[in-house]
């Protein structure tokens, strides 16, 4: 899964520049030029409060890029950070916290989501990988229900894990025994949980791709993942024969290079060749059915998803060509799975809008339909439809660009601005982060300026 060896900034731009073409809408070639204009060793990390993370992390950082232009997200995602955490900032909750504000529901409206109440926690986004305009985002779902959090604490060096049955009251309940870790991504399965990413040595000044598990939350072992140094595990899916975690090269020195790992506990890793990449084709998305297990990559707007069983041996499934100028039409992340066991993932699409794509058995694709673009950069399956979260780009009579939106949709295409957090969060100046649910409860991961996170939580209607 390799392409020619190119030199840092090359490798970057090729990749960007290729995978999409040039009648993409203007907000994903205005981000593109943004990240090729930018030699790899100018990009900025964000936050770094210790000074012997800086060069490492500044290599990385337009690497990350890449993985946050490939999310339907990041095409859009302007946020911009204003400073850096105190020194002394916690990334402690103030013990069980409660909602600091609490948005009165409108009676005759059946909202799909009510009780909207904003908690302001300590717990600080910084993560050693985490850069300006980052997707990485420290809270996540379970599968059984409740959510997982990951703060990095710069100032112990250590990454502690987070745990809430509702979203609001949130309790420290372990660390992660690794120093400098960076979380990218999390799944759990039968009550075992995974969370991968990256650890960083210092005196080395290089990267180690790394996975944590744990079948409490409260103790956690480290899995040494196979492969070259200063490779990342990016994203990570749990299947029927166990977990498939992807990850890329950091640094991006020698040309652009894919890893693939399969675990069938979480602790014991191996690699796996994956599919034949063409040159500059990126991973944008793994995940896994009943069936086995789903790869999405992407070259120059041309789709293709591979398929495997097992994990071990990959097929290609399916592809989509790029669509002739000016039409273009790309998929993002993540793949949501909705009530009724079908797939949706939304994306780019002409004239800056966004397409809904569906699927029933994550192989084959089809285009549901377009809506108009007012802001989201993120998006979640909650009970009887979704969720998005963003930053209001346009004016409108229902959205200002100094609001913060939070949309629902019933069926992917038509949302409606959820007035009731309104009053929680217009002119609060803070930034979206991401949005999760797991089934029970919806959560708007915000931050401030000062990257603390502030969890706009509320309830999802049965």
């Amino acid at each position: 899964m390799t392409g020619p060896d190119l030199d840092t900034e090359r490798a970057i731009r090729q990749w960007l520049e290729d995978t999409a073409p040039d009648h993409a809408p203007a907000s994903i070639r205005e981000a593109l030029d943004k990240a090729v204009l930018d030699p790899a060793g100018r990009a900025r990390p964000w936050p770094r409060s210790a000074n012997e993370r800086l060069r490492f992390a500044g290599r990385i950082a337009a690497t990350l890029a890449i993985l946050a232009i490939a999310g339907t997200g990041a095409y859009f995602y302007s946020a911009s950070r204003s400073k850096a955490p105190s020194p002394g900032a916690s990334a402690y909750p103030s013990g069980t916290v409660g909602p600091t504000s609490q948005a009165s529901d409108t009676p005759g409206i059946d909202r799909l989501i009510r009780e909207w109440h904003l908690v302001d926690t300590q717990m600080v986004d910084d993560q050693p990988g985490a850069f300006q305009g980052s997707r990485l985002s420290p809270v996540v779902a379970l599968s059984s229900g409740g959510f997982v959090a990951f703060a990095f604490n710069p100032d112990l060096d250590q990454t502690f894990v987070f745990h809430s049955s509702d979203g609001t009251a949130w309790d420290h309940v372990g660390s992660l025994p690794t120093r400098h870790a960076t979380v990218d991504s999390v799944a759990d399965s039968g009550g075992l949980t995974v969370a991968v990413g990256y650890s960083y040595d210092a005196k080395a000044d290089r990267a180690v791709p790394a996975a944590w598990t744990s079948i409490d939350l409260h103790v956690w072992n480290t899995a040494a993942l196979p492969g070259p140094v200063n490779t990342g595990a990016m994203m990570v899916t749990a299947g029927p024969h166990g977990f498939l975690a992807s990850g890329m090269e950091l640094t991006q020195r020698s040309g652009l290079h894919f890893t693939l790992w399969m675990s069938a506990d979480g602790t014991t890793w191996h690699t796996v060749a994956g599919p034949s990449l063409q040159a500059g084709a990126g991973v944008e998305d793994v995940s896994a059915d009943s069936a086995g297990y789903a790869i999405r990559t992407a070259y120059a707007g041309a789709i293709k998803t591979w398929r495997s069983v097992d994990g071990d041996t990959w097929t290609e499934a399916w592809s989509r060509p790029a669509d002739p100028a000016p039409t273009y039409f790309g998929m993002g992340r993540p793949v949501l799975k909705t009530s009724d066991g079908s797939y949706v993932t939304f994306g780019a699409g002409d004239s800056d809008d966004m397409v809904v794509w569906t699927s029933a058995d994550l192989t084959t694709w089809t285009i549901a339909g377009q809506f108009t673009w007012l802001g989201m950069s993120s998006f979640a399956a909650i009970s009887g439809g979704f969720i998005s979260a963003g930053n209001c780009v346009a004016d409108g009579t229902s959205c200002t660009k100094t609001m913060t939106g939070i949309w629902t949709s019933v069926d992917g295409l038509d949302w409606t601005l959820d007035p009731g957090t309104t009053p929680l969060v217009d002119g609060s100046g803070l930034i979206v982060n991401d949005v999760v649910s797991d089934g029970s409860h919806a959560i708007v991961v915000m931050r401030d300026n000062s990257d603390h996170l502030h969890l706009l939580v509320g309830t999802e209607r049965k």
